[in-house]
């Protein structure tokens, strides 16, 4: 009887073991705590490369070209004003798209023997490319004679290119060029005339608001052209 009931004791103590067992979840069961799936953040972004000169030229010359193809296709609104100031004639015309102003072309008569014109180019309201081409003539040279014989002096026609690029309101490059026109001569080809770096050159004072107030009060203010 003794061995009888030690041998009991003995089976209850291994069947309250084995319970507890199987009372403690698995590594991989649904009852093991969960292990976080989220993604790691990402790591801040690196800061865009600064355009170079060339890349921003190259920007410049798509907006001159976009400019140029709307301006004959005739998109841009006209909008034109002649003025005299004190001895000085002139006249602006401005072409907006959808009100914003995207080109200005400027000109003016200085005395009997030159002039000057310029041409702005806007950019979301910023200034990035100007053109201005200043002349003068002069008497000089041989004499010539006309079809109908009548004998004339000869001229000489000076011309000067100035191209500026601007980003920012910053000049970013700046190129000349000159070269004479002679009567006596063959007439001088403009395009094969190298450009030259102009390390003198500086950014015009031409505003997008001084041209914004002309539309708007469609008067031009002689104070405001420096005149």
């Amino acid at each position: 009887m003794y061995r009888i009931l030690i041998l009991f004791c003995l089976l209850v103590l291994a069947g309250c073991s084995a319970d507890q067992a199987d009372s403690v979840p698995a590594e991989n069961s649904a009852t093991a705590p969960a292990t976080s799936t989220a993604p790691a953040a990402a790591p801040p972004e690196a800061p865009a490369p600064a355009l170079s000169e060339e890349d921003l030229v190259a920007a410049i010359r798509t907006t001159y070209a976009n400019t140029e193809a709307a301006l004959q296709a005739g998109k841009l609104r006209r909008d034109s004003f002649a003025y005299l100031c004190e001895e000085t004639e002139g006249g602006l015309v401005l072409y907006s798209d959808q009100g914003t102003i995207r080109l200005v072309t400027h000109w003016q008569v200085m005395g009997d023997h030159g002039g000057e014109t310029e041409r702005l180019y806007f950019e979301e309201e910023d200034l990035v490319f100007y053109f201005r081409e200043e002349s003068s003539w002069q008497f000089g040279g041989p004499t010539q004679t006309t079809i109908d014989g009548t004998l004339v002096p000869g001229t000489i026609d000076k011309f000067t290119e100035d191209r500026l690029y601007l980003h920012d309101g910053e000049l970013i490059r700046a190129l000349t060029k000159s070269y004479e026109m002679r009567s006596w001569e063959d007439d001088v080809d403009p395009d094969s005339v190298p450009n030259k770096p102009d390390p003198e050159a500086e950014a015009p004072t031409w505003t997008y608001d001084f041209f914004q107030r002309l539309k708007t009060t469609q008067s031009v203010d002689c104070a405001g052209l420096g005149l």
